[in-house]
């Protein structure tokens, strides 16, 4: 079996994908802490090539049972030293602990690595700098950045900004092959003896303490550069962009307080992005430039009058602008070709919107056209907004993120007319901008209930296509009757996605099977629900376009699962997560659609028998279910989490699943 993916832990964890059809194995002698455990014998390339796929984390566990990993981890080539990526909880430890206990870790790690081979090379540091942590940083640039390294990514944190990144890493050949290069948080002094980065094609500065004339050291030795983006680099006066970067493409610029002028002279830059009030720019052939990003006070009045000329090619403009001298917006953009699209123009003519004059949040898919005042808008006073077909309002009010809708709605009828059947109705505390820190829970549960009971005042409920309701708050006495309410708003014919997502508080709610019929159902193709209760009966009605379902912590037994899954042809996946009142589902031949099965953690669960004929990813967690999988030639993917699987695996799958293309294994207690 050619794998592609595996690890393995000390304590008998397995965890196997496999790309291909099997072929013998046998026991690898050499392996440490992995005894019994049976692996393939491939050659030596074939297993680098396995393990430069496992996360790094895994492949260093890897290396510690097995010699056949050990080898190729001496050249794994991705190398990714986070707290993240090394399972450090920032919550659990004191800075200096945390400190600690990376570095260690760091060191660990690379003592069983040669240094060759490194093709990427992550370093997050995101606790309190230590003294210790400058030379704990050269030593490990020194073992890891070697000819033929493409990614060198040093992400510090302000604690660690007096780091100074050693520029002799780029000379002596080790710098030719680097395709990107990311710094941040450190000090970074290259001068004109700097040689190397003929590869270079992305460039990120992040807080880098750098002059102009390192930085123009810096350009001028990465003749390949096509991507430079720099970010509050503040030591920078004067950015000239020379015109040997003749490769150069996309040129960001953002938040460098003290830059005065941006002086580009690359001929073919045609992405601009840049955010600051008091720089000068010049911008060199414009021509080129096909999309433009601008935060800039009064930049608005600008564009209007001057892209359409120096800029003609454009396609993509975004503006935010916070002092706008109330321009007359009349023929905004209209000189612009057909062709420009543009994406995204956001006016902010005051810092709160819901006390001041207005947010206007424009997205135009179509040619201007001519612009008049918008007479019904309350609250937005000269404001002036493109005179557009009501549909092509629709279009573009239903693109925008439905805070912002519901915002616009508040301050134009346009948008108040397109806002009463908006598709798009997604109703959870983070996009209402509710911090659950700042409240407590009962007072959060009321502002929910409030802000979405505001917002469905001025919807018609026609017109829904997606509505997702998440309450984390905890269960009140109030919530069911308020949820069956905004449902009976929402939920009708023509309704394409239903999500309802609570907590284990809120589980003794029972989802309104009614909802599904009279043609309310019939137009749902994914229906996710959890922590309910959900008793569909025989007769159920509607649900004849629904291709996927989703049920987690839902209390469903499994003839009310049968009733639904009869009623639900066009199935596609089903997806079932601790369900814990199902004891046998049985997966009905009628669902001939049926390509993808998963059913995890449903403890009470002995028997899952399938019949759908066509299942091709078949995914499963526990122990003790018996399994009944039917016609098991047309399953391409596996995924079990089940223990002593492994020997069952080796020994019976090439027979029973012998056109499988990818297996994942995860297995406690192997004998």
């Amino acid at each position: 079996m050619d794998v592609n993916h595996a690890s393995c832990a000390a304590d008998g964890l397995i965890a196997l994908r496999a790309k291909r059809k099997g072929s013998p194995c046998q026991q690898d002698g050499d392996s440490q802490g992995a005894a019994d455990i049976e692996i393939p014998s491939l050659p030596e390339d074939i297993w680098r090539l396995i393990h430069s796929l496992m996360p790094m984390r895994d492949a260093a566990r890897a290396a510690c049972v097995s010699h056949s990993f050990l080898s190729s981890w001496r050249c794994h080539p991705n190398l990714n030293f986070s707290s993240e990526a090394l399972g450090l909880s920032k919550n659990a430890y004191g800075n200096e602990e945390l400190a600690g206990l990376f570095y260690s870790k760091v060191n660990h790690i690379l003592k069983r690595h040669s240094g060759i081979g490194v093709k990427k090379l992550t370093i997050k540091v995101y606790s309190d700098y230590s003294g210790k942590g400058s030379s704990y940083l050269n030593n490990w640039l020194q073992i890891a950045v070697k000819p033929g390294i493409e990614e060198l990514i040093i992400a510090l944190t302000q604690f660690q900004a007096k780091y100074n990144f050693p520029c002799s890493l780029l000379s002596n050949g080790s710098g030719d092959s680097i395709q990107y290069l990311h710094l941040s948080n450190c000090s970074f002094h290259p001068t004109v003896t700097l040689s190397g980065l003929r590869s270079l094609t992305r460039l990120y500065l992040c807080r880098v303490r750098i002059t102009e004339n390192e930085l123009g050291c810096l350009l001028s030795h990465s003749l390949a550069l096509e991507q430079l983006e720099i970010r509050y680099c503040n030591r920078i006066v004067c950015l000239k962009v020379p015109c040997l970067l003749q490769r150069l493409i996309s040129l960001k610029v953002f938040g460098c307080d003290k830059l005065k002028l941006i002086e580009n002279e690359a001929p073919n830059v045609s992405m601009f992005a840049f955010q600051g009030d008091k720089t000068e720019l010049k911008l060199g052939e414009t021509l080129q430039i096909k999309s433009l990003c601008m935060v800039r006070s009064g930049y608005v009045y600008h564009a209007r009058a001057e892209l359409p000329s120096i800029m003609p090619n454009l396609e993509s403009l975004a503006l935010k602008s916070c002092k706008e001298a109330h321009p007359a917006l009349a023929d905004s953009f209209t000189s612009m070709p057909v062709s420009l699209h543009l994406a995204l123009v956001l006016l902010s003519m005051c810092e709160d919107i819901d006390t001041a004059a207005a947010t206007l949040i424009i997205t135009h898919q179509l040619h201007g056209s001519p612009c008049q005042q918008d007479g019904d808008s309350q609250g937005a006073a000269d404001i002036e907004i493109p005179s557009l077909p009501e549909d092509i309002w629709r279009l573009i009010h239903s693109l925008m993120p439905m805070r912002d809708a519901a915002r616009a709605a508040c301050v134009s009828r346009s948008f108040l007319s397109s806002w009463r059947c908006h598709p798009n109705l997604n109703f959870s505390s983070e996009a209402f901008g509710l911090n659950k820190n700042a409240c407590g829970k009962e007072e959060l549960a009321g502002l929910f209930y409030s802000k979405v009971d505001h917002i469905l005042k001025r919807h018609s409920g026609i017109g829904v296509k997606k509505l997702k309701i998440q309450i984390y708050s905890d269960y009140s006495g109030k919530g069911s009757s308020y949820l069956n309410n905004w449902l009976q708003i929402s939920v009708k014919p023509g309704i394409e996605e239903l999500i309802i997502s609570l907590t284990q508080f809120q589980a003794k709610y029972n989802f309104p099977c009614s909802l599904l019929s009279n043609g309310s159902g019939d137009s749902i193709q994914y229906l996710h629900l959890s922590n309910c209760s959900f008793h569909p009966t025989v007769t159920l009605s509607g649900l004849r376009s629904l291709m996927r379902l989703y049920l987690c912590c839902v209390r469903i037994t499994e003839n009310e699962l049968g009733c639904l899954l009869s009623h639900s042809l066009a199935l596609e996946q089903l997806e079932i997560r601790y369900c814990d009142r199902i004891v046998c589902l049985k997966v009905p031949c009628l669902l001939q659609r049926l390509i993808s099965l998963k059913v995890f953690g449903c403890d009470k669960l002995k028997l899952i028998e399938n019949e759908a004929p066509n299942v091709s990813i078949f995914a499963f967690q526990g122990d003790k279910t018996e399994l009944k999988l039917g016609e098991t030639l047309q399953i391409k993917s596996l995924c079990m989490v089940r223990s002593g699987y492994v020997y069952h695996a080796r020994a019976e799958l090439p027979s029973i699943m012998p056109n499988l293309e990818s297996l994942a294994i995860k297995s406690r207690k192997e004998v």
